[in-house]
């Protein structure tokens, strides 16, 4: 018995090593990489039926970054096998800037008969199946052992290229398919969260957008009565007519405070820096309404807080880049304990003239945006000045009005900060499970 016993935990232990084994291989023994076809400039349009992917399309940690209005589009004839299918891996090859991020960044394409296979990406085919999992091959190209050695062959001094036989040479390691399934499954279910909000938060922004230009710059919010409009409101809005009651003010009559960050910065690590404490936002974290990149967030003391941030942030804040970039707009939807840097106003809505959700999609609304620009001064950087800044005109619908929306744009913007900020905490636990999954650290 003691032996048949031993016998059995012996042939577990063989099961488990087989299990666990993993192949070193070169990834051109399990794919190849075909180039894409060199589109003709003279037919990139601002619209169409095929999206040009470029490498500006790719995120850093992998995956397709769409761009909505800003997407490049082509309007001339190619060959058909250039259109993307759904679900073909594609991996950018160039990277303009120097530090290479997205070099080698991986993507599964969405959608088919959509997207072009420009010729500074490449389409992952022959992918060997019976030896690598086509989803875990995707994170094989995440993985940032496998990314440092595409950039370490790279060629080009400030824009850096690779090719298909340069990423044939990198080294990985292969478990056996069925852990590679497992280890897709699991990296997946976050990818699918993250993906899965965002889509949610898309069509909340949407819902926000169309509530506003219905209600406040087409004039049909429910029992609203209109007159003709005066020359000042006609200047605003462009328009003959203008609703009773309503009104049309300067930013500085309808705030209480704008507080002005406006090349303020601490210092760097070792002076006002630390390496944990409150966190600092700068320009570069606000686009598209949302706070990114905080990966690369810095620290504050609490003693340098308070310092430095002499007014803290409430609940309905707007914050507002000043310059680099210029007019991106976010919304505190929550209390928030941090310390804007530079290029950042905060803009504090006098809630009783207007409420600060409806202010924040002013903002956010082409036409604010437009008289943004149009006061911006500078000639390489352009920015704007808080006296320009306060000197825009706003739409100033009743309070009757405000009354009846505000509650539910509050509620659909909170909503999607609530899932934003699911996403942002997701995301670094991907991150951190990733590159341990593939290197075999942790093993399923």
């Amino acid at each position: 018995m003691q032996f048949i016993a031993s016998h059995k935990t012996k042939k577990c232990e063989e099961v488990d090593l087989m299990k666990n084994k993993r192949e070193n291989v070169l990834l051109g023994d399990i794919m190849k990489i075909r180039h894409g076809f060199a589109f003709k400039g003279e037919y990139f349009s601002e619209e169409g039926n095929f999206v040009l992917l470029t490498p500006g399309n790719f995120r850093e940690k992998g995956g397709l970054k769409l761009k909505g209005d800003k997407e490049k589009y082509y309007a001339g004839e190619f060959p058909e096998e250039y259109v993307f299918k759904k679900g073909d891996l594609v991996v950018a090859m160039t990277d303009l800037v120097q530090s290479a991020p997205i070099l080698g960044s991986c993507a599964i394409i969405p959608q088919s008969n959509r997207y072009l296979h420009n010729q500074r990406l490449g389409k992952i085919i022959d992918i060997a199946e019976d030896r690598v999992d086509k989803k875990y091959l995707y994170y094989i190209f995440n993985y940032e052992g496998v990314r440092n050695q595409i950039k370490g062959s790279s060629t080009g001094s400030t824009v850096k290229h690779t090719a298909p036989e340069r990423i044939y040479r990198v080294k990985t390691s292969l478990p056996p398919i069925a852990q590679q399934k497992e280890m897709s499954s699991i990296l997946s279910t976050y990818d699918d969260f993250i993906e899965n909000n965002s889509k949610r938060i898309k069509i909340l922004e949407e819902m926000a957008r169309l509530i506003y230009l219905e209600w406040f710059v087409e004039f049909n919010a429910p029992g609203i009565k209109l007159r003709k409009a005066t020359p000042d409101e006609n200047k605003v809005t462009g328009k003959d007519v203008f609703p009773e009651g309503w009104e049309v003010k300067s930013l500085d009559k309808i705030v209480t405070d704008i507080i002005d960050y406006r090349g303020k910065t601490p210092k760097k690590l070792g002076g006002d820096w630390v390496e944990k404490g409150i966190i600092a936002k700068s320009a570069l974290n606000v686009k598209n309404g949302k706070l990114v990149s905080l990966e690369k967030s810095k620290f504050l003391s609490e003693e340098l807080y308070n310092k430095w941030m002499k007014t803290e942030l409430m609940l309905g804040d707007i914050i507002m880049t000043s310059e680099a970039p210029l007019g991106e707009i976010y919304f505190l939807a929550k209390q928030i304990k941090m310390c804007l840097s530079q290029r950042l106003f905060c803009i504090r809505a006098n809630k009783e003239i207007i409420d600060s959700s409806i202010l924040y999609l002013s903002f956010r609304s082409p036409e604010v945006q437009q008289r943004i620009q149009a006061q911006a001064t500078g000639t390489t950087v352009l920015g704007i000045r808080q006296n320009l800044l306060r000197q825009i005109p706003f739409v100033i619908p009743s309070k009757e009005i405000q009354n009846k929306i505000s509650s539910t744009l509050g509620n659909i913007i909170s909503f999607i900060d609530t899932l934003d900020e699911r996403s942002q905490n997701l995301r670094p636990t991907r991150d951190l499970l990733l590159p341990k999954l593939i290197s075999g650290e942790v093993e399923v």
